[in-house]
């Protein structure tokens, strides 16, 4: 797949394709059985509601909640809020429907199981995924999430959302979001839902960094916008969580503004909360997260609305630092030895992309106990074009289900073959570790069926020889939360 190219996803407005979302097609959203009451975690908001005129109110109601709320939660914003993050990299659970979380969004108006939601295809998500599955193990009650988003659109006019709900010069993204909302609510409504409206996530500011002008005026749109989303809600301090743009190629300027001013509304309103997003992994564009990122972004939006601490992003085992030489083949496990001083949470498995232009094998991959050789998980990253799978560093990952590694001696291997067109493995004289990783050996076993690369393992230290080959992507343990 070729690079997004900055021009498509920010100079221009993406696709009318689904713009003018209907209720025609409606399934019925299950309703809880039971009657516990939410006992969701405090956000940091106070607890006066409001209702509309359709009967859904806003965050913090006091009264107990119905068997039959909702909690809902709205989405809206430009290309990384659409998403281009790799479904290779979601663990295999979220990329199927998600049974206690919904979504509405203006391509699909219809309520679902939480799955994927991108204007540029199933092969792609956005911060939908994560933060819904947040956002629903943090209530008791159902949770629904209405999307809509457009690459390539700024808030000075196409998300104008004009002075009042029925204003002639209200911007078109504003007037499609309103309209999609307002069509899932009345779906809701209509099976006998109480619907009570959480919060907003926001992503978006890259277009208007483009134009200094736009850039300028950032703060008092935002603001505005806040204020009309707020209103349109009838729910005057309704959270609204937004992330600091980091568009490189937008020019140092404009992002500077538009940063500065999405802190500023922050800084202005207990109830709007934003967060750094600069150091999650991008697509080589430097302007959209890839699938790692993605799912760190949707966490942190997850996390900004229920008063959590904020994610960190996931990082290699080891990067690559020195002169390498790439003429090694083979039908070989290859692999190497590593130490870990506490544990560590890995969610992704990779093997080395010696052109970046994607990986001609599959390759299968695991992690097993240096002293036994037992098998402590395996991933099988298909063969694929560049884009497919993320590129961090060098390295194409897949993702896993999150797995709690001990502190302890470990080995990883991943298959290598001897065929045309191979996926040579490297031989790299220098590395350096990510924290808490002690590199001490590289191994190898002999023939292309995965298992434990033990057939020869090399000197110890940084000196010796380094056979990439296989990493991993790791974040810090949350086994003590749980």
């Amino acid at each position: 797949m070729t690079a997004f190219p900055l021009w498509l996803l920010l100079a221009c407005p993406g696709s009318e394709t689904g713009d003018t979302p209907t209720d025609s097609a409606v399934s019925t959203v299950p309703t809880t059985a039971t009657d516990t009451q939410d006992t969701e975690p405090e956000t940091g908001t106070d607890d006066s509601a409001a209702t509309t005129e359709t009967g859904h109110t806003g965050t913090g109601d006091t009264a107990p909640a119905d068997p039959t709320t909702v909690e809902v939660y709205l989405l809206g914003g430009q290309s990384n809020m659409s998403g281009i993050g790799e479904i290779s990299s979601l663990p295999p659970s979220l990329r199927t429907a998600q049974d206690d979380v919904w979504i509405w969004s203006s391509w699909d108006p219809t309520w679902t199981g939480l799955v994927p939601v991108s204007e540029y295809g199933s092969a792609y998500f956005g911060p939908e995924v994560l933060f819904g599955r947040e956002v629903g193990d943090a209530h008791a009650l159902p949770v629904a999430l209405i999307k809509h988003s457009v690459g390539g659109t700024d808030l000075a006019r196409y998300w104008h959302p004009g002075q009042t709900a029925d204003d002639a010069n209200m911007g078109q993204g504003y007037a499609v979001w309103l309209s999609t909302v307002q069509a899932a609510l009345a779906s809701l409504e209509a099976q006998g839902e109480v619907v009570r409206i959480r919060g907003m996530i926001w992503m978006q500011g890259e277009s208007d960094a483009l134009v200094l002008d736009d850039a300028s005026a950032y703060q008092d749109n935002l603001t505005h916008l806040v204020e009309r989303v707020r209103q349109d809600s009838a729910a005057p301090e309704l959270p609204f969580a937004l992330g600091l743009i980091d568009c490189v190629p937008c020019g140092a300027a404009g992002r500077e503004l538009v940063r500065q001013a999405q802190q500023a509304v922050a800084d202005a309103d207990a109830h709007v909360h934003a967060f750094e997003t600069a150091d999650l992994q991008l697509w080589e564009d430097q302007v959209h997260y890839n699938g790692p990122g993605m799912r760190t972004l949707g966490r942190r939006f997850a996390q900004a609305l229920l008063g959590e601490p904020l994610s960190e992003p996931v990082q290699p085992a080891v990067a690559l630092t020195g002169a390498a030489s790439n003429d090694y083949k083979g039908d070989y496990v290859v692999g190497w030895r590593f130490e870990t001083a506490e544990a560590l949470r890995v969610t992704d498995l990779g093997w080395y992309d010696l052109s970046g232009s994607g990986l001609g094998h599959t390759h299968n991959l695991g992690i097993y106990d240096a002293a036994t050789g037992t098998l402590q998980l395996t991933a099988t990253l298909a063969a694929a074009e560049a884009g497919a799978t993320p590129l961090v560093d060098g390295f194409r990952y897949v993702g896993i289900e999150p797995f709690e590694l001990p502190a302890g001696d470990w080995l990883i291997g991943g298959t290598a073959y001897n065929a045309a067109d191979p996926d040579w493995y490297m031989h790299h004289a220098a590395i350096a570790p990510g924290p808490g990783v002690s590199f001490t050996q590289a191994c190898y076993a002999v023939g292309s069926t995965l298992r434990a690369p033990t057939d020869w393992c090399g000197e110890t230290g940084l000196g010796a020889a380094h056979y990439f080959g296989p990493n991993l992507l790791f974040g810090p343990s949350e086994a003590a939360a749980l």
